[in-house]
C-alpha cells in the first residue's frame, strides 16, 4: 500500500472522530472523545513530518488510537447508534493504515523495496536489453559459447529469472586471463553453473 494511501486512510479516519465527538450525545462520551481527538490530531499531524522518525510515532499513535477504540468496542460490543458505528470505522481506518505502515516498513528494513520487488516479478523490457547486450558481449569476447547463450537468452526473453550473473562469468574469465585458472577449469564452472 502506498504512503500516500496510509496517511488518507488517517486523515479519513481522523475526520470521522470528528463528526463521532459532534455526534455525541452522551456528556461523558463527549468528555472522554474530545480527549483523545487531541492525542488523535498529533498522530496525522507526525505522519506528515518529514521527519521519519516523527512519521513513525504518528502511525504508532494511530495504532494505539485503534486499539483503544477498539478495546472499547470489545468492552462494550453492542451497537446502540451512530457514534458505536463511527468507532467501528475509525478502529478499521486507523488499524489498516498503522498496521500497513508497519509492514511495508518491515519489510523496507529487510532490503525488500516497491521496485525490486516489482523487477523480480515483472523485469521491464530496458532490463532485458541491456542483459542481453551484456550476455552478447560475453558471447562476442567467447567467454561463452552459442549454446549457452542462446539458454541464457530464451530465458531471458520468457521472462525467466537467469540465475548465472554475467559479473559471475567475467570475474572467472578475469581469472582465466590472469592464468589463475585454466581454460579447463572454467568451462567445468560453466557446465555446472548452466545446469544449475
Amino acid at each position: 500500500m502506498e504512503r500516500k494511501m496510509m496517511k488518507t486512510l488517517a486523515v479519513i479516519g481522523f475526520l470521522v472522530a470528528l463528526l463521532q465527538l459532534i455526534l455525541a450525545k452522551d456528556l461523558d462520551a463527549t468528555v472522554i472523545l474530545s480527549e483523545t481527538i487531541i492525542v488523535q490530531l498529533l498522530a496525522v499531524c507526525f505522519i506528515f513530518a518529514e521527519n521519519k522518525t516523527v512519521a513513525r510515532v504518528g502511525y504508532a499513535l494511530l495504532g494505539v488510537a485503534g486499539v483503544g477504540f477498539l478495546a472499547g468496542f470489545i468492552a462494550s460490543p453492542k451497537i446502540s447508534g451512530i457514534t458505536d458505528i463511527l468507532s467501528l470505522i475509525i478502529v478499521v481506518l486507523y488499524l489498516i493504515s498503522s498496521v500497513s505502515f508497519l509492514v511495508v516498513s518491515t519489510l523496507q528494513y529487510f532490503g525488500f523495496k516497491k521496485e525490486t520487488l516489482q523487477k523480480i516479478v515483472h523485469p521491464s523490457s530496458k532490463d532485458n536489453f541491456s542483459s542481453l547486450v551484456e550476455w552478447k558481449e560475453l558471447l562476442d569476447s567467447k567467454a561463452i559459447t552459442e549454446e549457452e547463450y542462446t539458454k541464457v537468452k530464451s530465458d531471458i526473453l520468457l521472462g525467466k529469472r537467469v540465475k548465472i550473473s554475467v559479473e559471475e562469468i567475467k570475474n572467472y574469465k578475469q581469472l582465466v586471463d590472469s592464468n589463475i585458472i585454466t581454460v579447463a577449469d572454467f568451462e567445468s564452472v560453466k557446465k555446472k553453473l548452466f545446469t544449475e
